[in-house]
């Protein structure tokens, strides 16, 4: 039986609330891993939390159109606590149409998803970033090359495509979070 477009729109949504669900999980385990490691003493008034809430970044609601905060956010619980905001201002993707190539090509809706990531940044956060996936394939992330460069420096990440022309460098997720100085990004939100 053929599906609706309703049906198809609905699977559509619901396919990327679940790929934001498990960047921010990623994500959220790599940047607060020590607040997640030392969940009591950090929170003590929050030990009480269940061990499959215990999660400081989330998937922002309405896929990003509920504010101008991109499709992650902080949980505004922990904001006031003292604890590191998150740095990087995330547009997650996860369509049959992006492929690890694009950058290499520079063709491709890559180009207008950092755009319109970094215009809604507005200088919010210190670094903007498109994060893909597709068809079970790993992390890609896309982000600018002045961005690269506080990256680069800052890690021992090598880009996997440079695109002179339209100023954009791609790499995988992964590898970045694996050299990447986690000190120095948490820094860049003015706590530590």
């Amino acid at each position: 039986m053929a599906k609706t477009k309703q049906q198809l729109g609905k699977l559509s949504r619901n396919k990327g609330a679940n790929n934001e669900n498990k960047l921010a999980k990623v994500l959220d385990e790599w940047f607060y891993k020590h607040e997640l490691k030392n969940w009591a003493s950090v929170f003590p008034n929050l030990k009480d939390i269940p061990e499959n809430k215990k999660r400081i970044l989330r998937r922002t609601p309405l896929s990003g159109g509920w504010s101008k905060c991109g499709d992650l956010r902080m949980d505004p619980e922990y904001i006031s606590r003292g604890i590191p905001a998150f740095p990087f201002f995330i547009e997650a993707k996860n369509e049959k149409k992006l492929d690890e190539t694009q950058v290499f090509r520079g063709v491709g809706s890559l180009y207008s998803y950092l755009k319109q990531a970094t215009e809604e940044n507005n200088g919010k956060n210190p670094i903007t970033a498109v994060i893909f996936t597709t068809e079970r394939r790993p992390y890609y992330v896309v982000v600018s090359e002045k961005d690269f460069e506080v990256i680069e420096e800052n890690s021992k990440l090598q880009y996997l495509i440079r695109d002179r022309e339209n100023k954009v460098v791609q790499f995988y997720l992964k590898e970045f979070m694996e050299t990447a100085d986690l000190e120095f990004f948490r820094s860049l939100s003015g706590q530590s």
